[in-house]
């Protein structure tokens, strides 16, 4: 790049004094579209960060919403875990009972 304007500002210096001035003119005009052209550029990198940070931020909210969802619902299981093993414990002491009641009755009936 840097060669191309070498040779250019040594092209433009041949020519005479009102031709040197439109080329000037023109290349300065080029350059002030190059510049637009990287702003625009750079407006689109800075546009495209901006929609990805947004997007990120979506995500992470229902991220968070998801991992509150799963709490709860790990508190439940938990709670009915709870109660099944209560049951468990209950119809455990029921049996041992119905067991000892056979014995006596059993004893009862061999009389």
């Amino acid at each position: 790049m840097s060669q191309e304007i070498d040779r250019l500002a040594f092209e433009v210096n041949k020519l005479d004094q009102t031709d040197r001035k439109y080329a000037i003119t023109v290349l300065e005009f080029v350059g002030e579209l190059n510049e637009v052209k990287k702003e625009d550029t750079k407006m689109g990198v800075i546009r495209d960060y901006f929609d990805a940070k947004e997007k990120l931020e979506i995500q992470e909210e229902e991220l968070k919403s998801k991992d509150e969802q799963l709490q709860s619902k790990d508190k439940q299981l938990k709670s009915k875990d709870k109660q099944i093993k209560a049951l468990e414990n209950e119809n455990k002491n029921i049996r041992e009972r119905l067991e000892q009641l056979e014995k006596k009755l059993g004893g009862i009936a061999m009389l």
